[in-house]
């Protein structure tokens, strides 16, 4: 394994001799052979981490004796008991967990320095549509191009089948009263409460009130919500910012596909700490959080 660094900052010569890519950056590249049958070590330990679902910091060695090396030092991680190297990781893991954030650290193992890369994994983010119609389909074909993991629930059996959302994570009938059971235990970022039926979607919001999320949207014009918080008596200020609606961002299109992407452009927006106005108005840089070095 050696790291490769590739520098393409412009300069006065790069117009005539160099690339003319014109990205104005640089990268440092670990390259590192993989084996072809899936057995390798580094691969392994990633796919564990996935498994799991819930955030783990993967460090890996990028020189001296143990490069490339990857070890797994999150709580359900599978290092070997007694690693010397592992141990001497943890307290950088720790941070990196704190931070949320990949870091390049340089860090003292065996008495000799090496440089150690802590990559911050977040799981894919869980989306939860409360309504199965035929809306919901753009909806899930979006976010599983975005690799979200999607269940879908509704209180109909005959519009909560699985063969009707090929794709998603799960379909599951559920009704209002017994949401909460489905829940438990179950990572969820996003919800969108779309059943176009007002009473049911009345009992969903008062088994949402609870639920730790990131988002959570509700279909329909602004007049529906107001009547669906009357006829629960739920103050809609409990949600804090979470509570998204009218759901979605007013970029025109009345198609299902179009709401979809209204929608769907917002969540992820929400998900990423981003508020999702143009780029040309940005004067800082697009990409502003960089690994720490």
């Amino acid at each position: 394994p050696r790291i490769l660094f590739y520098d393409m900052r412009a300069t006065e010569e790069d117009a005539i001799w160099g690339l003319g890519l014109g990205c104005n950056g640089a990268v440092r590249i670990l390259l590192q052979r993989l084996t072809a049958d899936g057995a390798d070590p580094t691969i392994k330990r990633l796919a564990s981490i996935l498994e799991h679902d819930s955030p783990a910091v993967l460090a890996t060695v990028c020189d001296g004796e143990a490069a490339g090396t990857s070890y797994d030092l999150s709580p359900t991680g599978h290092t070997d008991g007694g690693d010397a190297v592992a141990d001497a990781l943890q307290s950088g893991a720790a941070s990196v967990a704190t931070l949320e954030q990949p870091v390049l650290n340089v860090e003292t193992i065996n008495g000799r320095d090496v440089t150690v890369f802590y990559d911050y994994i977040r799981p894919a983010p869980r989306l939860l549509l409360i309504g199965a119609g035929a809306d919901a389909q753009p909806i899930l074909n979006l976010a599983r191009q975005l690799d979200w993991r999607v269940v879908i629930m509704d209180h109909r059996p005959a519009y909560a089948r699985a063969e009707r959302f090929p794709g998603a994570e799960q379909v599951l009938q559920v009704e209002p009263d017994s949401l909460r059971a489905q829940l438990e235990d179950r990572r969820i970022n996003a919800v969108v409460l779309m059943t176009h039926n007002i009473n049911v979607d009345a009992r969903f919001l008062e088994v949402l009130q609870d639920l730790p999320c990131q988002y959570l949207g509700m279909l329909g014009p602004a007049s529906r919500h107001d009547q669906l918080f009357n006829m629960t008596g739920i103050d809609p200020a409990i949600f804090g910012q979470t509570l998204h609606a009218p759901v979605g961002l007013d970029i025109g299109g009345a198609s299902p596909e179009s709401i979809a992407l209204s929608l769907i452009t917002e969540i992820h927006a929400v998900l990423h700490d981003r508020d999702a106005r143009p780029l040309h108005g940005k004067r800082q840089p697009i990409q502003s959080r960089e690994p720490a070095n």
